[in-house]
């Protein structure tokens, strides 16, 4: 799946939240992120240390605190589910954007330990008879999901039971936490491809021999397409837009992956039926439907679990994320394959 938002990224954002404005790059680069990389490797160290329960636990109290010191983050979460959801009172939403905090902090804190979530039997996976038997060389499969429950569980949980999956890194601003976050990940046996044109062209070779790949598709793009999403208030200008085409490139099965977290350090894993991609439409009206799919799959997700969604990604169309311009190249440069192979 797309790895753009980072757990760790949001809390830290959190703690500096309307501080350092007008300071100069250099002392950024040369003082501040090294020492919050500093910290975030002594945190990951100790956090690794503590029962899984222990280290969760410790996470939301770190959440909670996070959100009430990141004025900014809060309103924004707030103001998004005034805009989706009018007829909430102020209560509510007020309550989920507390559940939301202590929910990213358990993530952040449950990080180091994710291969343990796994090996322990804390994720429960469901629906895999939905799911071709994983091969190499055979039809591709795409695998999405969104911003909802513990994200990051999708893709080691998909190398757990045979599907070899890559995903699409975009690194967080501080370096030291970004080397961090690939070296973890990479523990967990997920291939990582840099969000540029090598990375494009990586992925596009990866789907044509077969191999599984992964989507987050609730980060706003610079691609639009008029299906609504939680009704008119939102046409879909999300990575889903992408992932439509980047199915229809490789004529890719598409897999929806939604995890749940049930209560503390565990969580329900579920594989929905795939969708096969359109053929006898034209082009537009394919990706048109698929996301409508798509689109209904994570209203689903979000409005079953609100407290589990990021409500911090909501994003203008001009803040497009730059991962969502990988994945159109890497669907591009899969036509032309067909097209000279053709």
């Amino acid at each position: 799946m797309v790895v753009a938002a980072s757990p760790v990224g949001e809390l830290a954002v959190a703690q500096n939240d309307g501080k350092g404005r007008g300071r100069r790059p250099r002392l950024r680069y040369y003082l501040r992120d090294p020492l919050e990389g500093a910290l975030a490797y002594l945190l990951f160290g100790l956090l690794r240390l503590l029962p899984v329960d222990r280290a969760s636990a410790l996470g939301a109290r770190i959440g909670r605190a996070a959100g009430r010191r990141a004025r900014r983050g809060t309103s924004r979460a707030l103001a998004n589910l005034a805009e989706w959801f009018p007829d909430w009172p102020d209560d509510r939403r007020r309550s989920v954007v507390e559940a939301m905090w202590d929910h990213l902090g358990r993530v952040m804190a449950e990080l180091p330990s994710v291969d343990r979530l796994i090996a322990d039997g804390r994720v429960d996976i469901q629906g895999m008879e939905h799911l071709p038997a994983p091969q190499s060389g055979g039809r591709p499969i795409l695998f999405f999901s969104g911003h909802v429950g513990h994200w990051e569980l999708a893709p080691p949980a998909a190398v757990a039971v045979g599907y070899p999956v890559h995903v699409i890194y975009r690194p967080p601003s501080n370096r030291f936490i970004g080397r961090l976050l690939v070296r973890l990940r990479s523990s967990w046996g997920v291939g990582l491809l840099p969000k540029n044109v090598d990375g494009a062209k990586a992925a596009a070779r990866l789907m044509a021999n077969g191999q599984p790949f992964g989507f987050l598709i609730d980060e706003n793009t610079n691609r639009r397409v008029p299906v609504p999403f939680f009704g008119p208030r939102d046409p879909s200008a999300r990575a889903i837009v992408n992932l439509a085409r980047f199915a229809l490139a490789h004529d890719a099965l598409l897999a929806p992956i939604q995890v749940v977290r049930t209560g503390g350090a565990h969580f329900r894993l579920v594989c929905h039926p795939p969708l096969d991609p359109p053929r006898s439409l034209n082009r537009n009206d394919a990706v048109a439907q698929i996301v409508d799919w798509a689109n209904r799959h994570l209203e689903r997700w979000v409005l079953d679990h609100p407290e589990q969604w990021l409500w911090l990604l909501r994003r203008s169309p001009r803040d497009a994320d730059a991962v969502a311009n990988t994945e159109a190249a890497a669907a591009d440069a899969g036509r032309s394959g067909r097209a000279r192979t053709g």
